[in-house]
């Protein structure tokens, strides 16, 4: 799976940083900044190289995900898709709809619904890494555990290792409010996630919202 790399620090990174906790504590403000999974480096006041002041480098965790209570199972299913049709893949509480013309030949899509075995609502596709003509569309359901309102898909790059990332894949309400939908160009690992996490300066990521 593709991963982003961190920022690394430099002499002139903590020259700036250092500039920037004087001026905090002259009471001149303090920057925040973030690194965006999609647009980069932004917050308020000017974009500085170098790591994070210590006091702004907490919270480190992945985002809230949705709880799985008493289920180990992983469920599996397995679909032959043609390149010139399209079909679906359904599993447990997750659903793969390719179009026609999204894969380049006729593919064993394989989709996992992981969550009993990971403890919160996520799923893996197979062939991991495979990439499509055009977008291929995930959908999750779990309104009967929590009101899909202000979640996300979230990739998963990485999962269980060192340098694992949580990236938002900007999500949207599935047609009957029951779940979220994204438009996946690849295929990796993903669960959803309460919105508005994003990986931080030198730090693993927070949400906006603990800041």
């Amino acid at each position: 799976m593709r991963s982003r790399s961190g920022v690394q620090q430099s002499r002139a990174g903590f020259v700036a940083t250092t500039l920037v906790v004087a001026m905090s504590l002259a009471g001149c403000g303090s920057y925040d900044l973030i690194l965006s999974p999609t647009t980069g480096v932004h917050g308020e006041g000017a974009a500085l190289p170098g790591p994070m002041p210590p006091s702004q480098a907490t919270p480190t965790r992945n985002p809230e995900t949705i709880t799985i209570i008493g289920g180990t199972e992983t469920i599996t299913r397995t679909e032959l898709i043609r390149a010139s049709t399209g079909g679906v893949v359904t599993a447990g509480r997750h659903r793969l709809t390719i179009p026609p013309g999204a894969l380049k030949d006729d593919t064993s899509i394989q989709l996992k619904d992981i969550s009993g075995s990971a403890g919160y609502v996520a799923c893996e596709a197979y062939p991991e890494g495979l990439t499509f003509e055009k977008p291929v569309l995930l959908e999750t359901s779990f309104g009967d555990l929590k009101n899909p309102f202000g979640y996300t898909i979230y990739w998963i790059a990485n999962p269980g290792k060192a340098d694992e990332e949580w990236v938002d894949m900007t999500s949207s309400l599935s047609s009957d409010g029951s779940g979220l939908t994204a438009w996946l160009t690849h295929f990796s690992t993903y669960a959803p996630g309460k919105a508005g996490w994003t990986p931080r300066r030198g730090v693993p990521g927070h949400l906006r919202t603990d800041q």
